[in-house]
């Protein structure tokens, strides 16, 4: 997989966050920035030249491209996040319960 992330210039991330620890507790503990809701589409596509490298494949191999839409307890924009799949290893499972 591959992704590219886009913050809001309002969190104020100067590129020396550490990035060992996970992004979202990161963001939370040094930018006090919560991150409460995220929306996310799927889509198939063929690989360009530039994510055939990235994810060793062939380009026009079929890929799956994953938006991320994530915003904060005000329901603005913290992040776009773009995650790109190798096809035959990406597996998504979706649970709906209905309350009775």
């Amino acid at each position: 997989m591959y992704f590219i992330s886009y913050f809001h210039p309002r969190i104020g991330l100067t590129g020396e966050e550490d990035f060992k620890m996970p992004l979202y507790e990161m963001l939370e503990q040094s930018h006090y920035v919560i991150a409460t809701l995220s929306k996310e589409e799927i889509s198939a596509r063929l690989a360009d030249k530039q994510i055939a490298n990235k994810l060793e494949v062939d380009l026009d191999s079929a890929i799956l491209l994953r938006r991320r839409f994530v915003f904060d307890q005000a329901e603005r924009p913290i992040e776009y996040n773009l995650g790109f799949y190798k096809a035959e290893s990406f597996v998504y499972t979706v649970e709906s319960r209905r309350s009775t």
